[in-house]
């Protein structure tokens, strides 16, 4: 196995500050809109690459969560780790028939 050299120190802190910055602004859009109100979303980038970590309530969330992150200027790719919460059960009542 070959263990490549990372980038030269100068370079390495500009693609850090970059990425923080990057950071911000996802997290700052994600705040605004009311459409991801009671997820639980953590987002982390690096080296332009956006990592979508955690859990939302229905689909919708998570198209959403996952479009905005692709309108950041500046984002080479988003990763989605974002797991949709189970929807609860019906209750089973006597007579009652499941439709998939």
């Amino acid at each position: 196995m070959q263990i490549l050299p990372g980038p030269p120190a100068k370079q390495a802190a500009r693609d850090a500050a970059r990425d923080e910055l990057l950071i911000k602004e996802l997290s700052e859009r994600f705040g605004r809109t009311k459409r991801l109100n009671g997820t639980d979303l953590r987002v982390e980038v690096f080296r332009s690459h956006a990592i979508l970590i955690g859990r939302t309530k229905d689909f919708s969330q998570k198209t959403a969560a996952l479009a905005i992150a692709e309108e950041v200027n500046g984002l080479a790719d988003v990763v989605d780790y974002i797991s949709v919460e189970a929807p609860e059960a019906a209750p089973v009542t006597e007579g009652s028939v499941a439709v998939k």
